[in-house]
């Protein structure tokens, strides 16, 4: 369940206690799985920064004014206490219903509070180290995980210190005498709150939504809006016809090219990759087996029956899973992350400049037609609103390619991450799962031919497994990515076929609104005016309420749009 949740998330929050969270591999775990998923959409969360009192930690030390900061409340704590000892002293010898009695008692009520906000201002500074301290160890293990590629940028990792403990007393009343523990800021949770508000236009929510009302919403308007208002049937309307019909079954066409070619660049090329590396990995999967091999029978046996990942004092500890992985991961990374974060927005690329030049040459071809016979015709009003549309439809077709690559791209990083990792899940891990199960039934050879004790057999079997070409791991994590993307693949066409080809056979349609084969009816005409006034009311309500409620959130739009259609 958890899985399927991770997998469906475009953000992954990994929240830790702040006891031990720097020196606790499994946060580091997460995070490197969260990252392997989907790149720079994970963050970090430590609670209970507040429960930290370590001053002389020196794994982090304090800024030049935070040491003055604390000598001088030291210096005011000192003061403090001397001057209520005083106060407790001459309580004892003062009259009870005496007014002294009453000054006494407000210094010192005054002197606690001072001593509460001392408390409150070294609390806070230590706070203030221990999270530099966090957000370093973090942010340094991200920045070796993605080789430098997100440090110190837009992308750096998220780290956000709080204590929500602290947070809530301040919002109930509280005695001057019993302040909160840190002030509203260094709780840490206004800062996280922004982070999480803003999650929807990081993930890319609310450019789908503008792209969405900016562009398509008002790409299908307009489309309405030319069938609005009667005119003369257009000259030369067989030969215009022909340079759209053809245009239009030219975009149909290349959409199978494009395809075509971004598998034999791209797709190709990580089958080679994978061919060529098997080798290679092979050699340096042999080395480790034989590296294994050595430790002591009882000490292989324990590794083998925990899958690889144990620790023994004779042979330390080990995660063999992980290291026969990781030479994968070096050797086929670059190609397949080349293929997510290079390939698929090439292909978008490629189909939108495709497109772009068979539009622009039915444009050309349309204009030369109207040149010299229809002056008066390509100057009125319905002739440029043709053109305006196709400016439309043309981005309609790029939100609908970006709606398209961008879950394509999200798709192929996690099966990148399945595929080159050893999680329970993962390809690799369930292909090393029975060959494990295999070693350890293994049994000592007997006979005239060759002995073997049942350790050298258990490491022959082993061997052979990681190494076998045709069922050994290696081939298991190649077939099911090889595979899985073309499945994958597969979809993406057939939603690409039912998202892009109506947008494209909207143009033919929109040619025959503009230049019709015949006058209007009276009764295409009473349609006409019903069709006008429902397109006159969306937009106003598209540059209305929908353009107000949009930029409350922070997601300006377009210019409005203007009046397409004849009163």
């Amino acid at each position: 369940m958890a899985q399927r949740v991770l997998k469906r998330a475009d953000w992954t929050i990994v929240v830790h206690r702040n006891e031990r969270a720097d020196d606790d591999a499994a946060v580091k775990s997460y995070i490197e799985d969260a990252w392997r998923r989907k790149r720079d959409s994970v963050a970090v969360v430590i609670t209970q920064i507040d429960k930290v009192n370590e001053l002389k930690d020196k794994r982090t030390e304090f800024k030049v004014d935070e040491e003055e900061d604390l000598q001088y409340l030291s210096e005011q704590e000192k003061h403090i206490n001397s001057e209520m000892t005083k106060i407790k002293k001459q309580l004892k010898t003062t009259p009870r219903k005496s007014e002294f009695l009453i000054t006494l008692n407000e210094q010192r009520d005054l002197y606690a509070i001072h001593e509460k906000h001392i408390d409150i201002k070294r609390l806070e500074i230590l706070i203030a180290r221990r999270s530099r301290q966090l957000e370093h160890e973090f942010r340094t293990f991200h920045s070796a995980l993605t080789k430098g590629t997100y440090a110190g940028g837009a992308h750096e990792l998220p780290v956000f210190c709080v204590t929500s403990t602290e947070y809530m007393k301040h919002l109930e009343p509280y005695s001057p005498l019993e302040p909160p523990g840190v002030s509203v800021q260094r709780s840490g949770i206004p800062a996280l709150r922004h982070f999480l508000l803003n999650l929807p236009h990081k993930s890319g929510r609310s450019l789908a939504l503008k792209r969405h009302c900016d562009i398509r919403v008002r790409a299908l308007l307009s489309s309405m809006a030319l069938s609005c208002s009667g005119f003369r049937p257009m000259l030369r309307r067989e030969l215009l016809r022909k340079v759209v019909t053809n245009a239009v079954e030219s975009m149909l066409m290349c959409c199978g090219r494009v395809i075509k070619e971004f598998c034999s660049d791209n797709i190709l090329e990580v089958k080679d990759r994978f061919e060529i590396r098997e080798s290679i990995w092979i050699e340096k999967a042999e080395a480790l087996c034989d590296k294994w091999a050595k430790y002591n029978p009882a000490g292989h046996l324990a590794f083998v029956r925990n899958e690889g990942h144990w620790k023994t004092s004779a042979c330390g500890t080990a995660n063999w899973n992980n290291s026969l992985i990781q030479i994968m991961r070096d050797d086929m990374e670059p190609v397949l992350n080349h293929l997510c974060d290079h390939g698929l927005p090439h292909l978008r690329s490629e189909f939108l400049l495709t497109f772009d030049d068979i539009l622009e040459d039915m444009q050309t071809q349309i204009r030369q037609c109207l040149r010299n016979t229809v002056q008066q015709q390509v100057k009125s009003a319905t002739y440029l609103r043709f053109f305006d549309t196709l400016e439309k439809q043309k981005g309609s077709i790029t939100a609908s390619m970006d709606s398209l690559v961008e879950p394509l791209q999200r798709s192929t990083r996690l099966l990148i991450s399945k595929c080159m990792s050893n999680n329970e899940t993962a390809p690799f891990t369930a292909n090393m799962q029975s060959l494990y199960l295999e070693c350890e039934q293994s049994q000592a050879t007997k006979g005239k031919g060759k002995r073997m004790t049942k350790h050298a057999v258990r490491c022959e079997t082993f061997k052979m497994g990681v190494c076998d070409r045709r069922k050994g791991p290696y081939t298991e994590v190649k077939t099911c990515f090889l595979n899985k993307f073309g499945s994958v693949f597969t979809k993406w066409e057939t939603r690409l076929r039912t998202e892009i080809y109506p947008i494209i056979e909207q143009i033919e349609h929109d040619f025959n609104q503009v230049f019709p084969e015949r006058e209007e009816s009276s009764l295409s005409k009473e349609s006409q005016a019903v069709i006008g006034a429902a397109v006159r009311k969306a937009q106003a309500v598209l540059d209305g309420p929908i353009r107000e409620s949009l930029a409350k959130a922070g997601i300006p739009m377009e210019s409005t749009m203007p009046n397409m259609v004849q009163n």
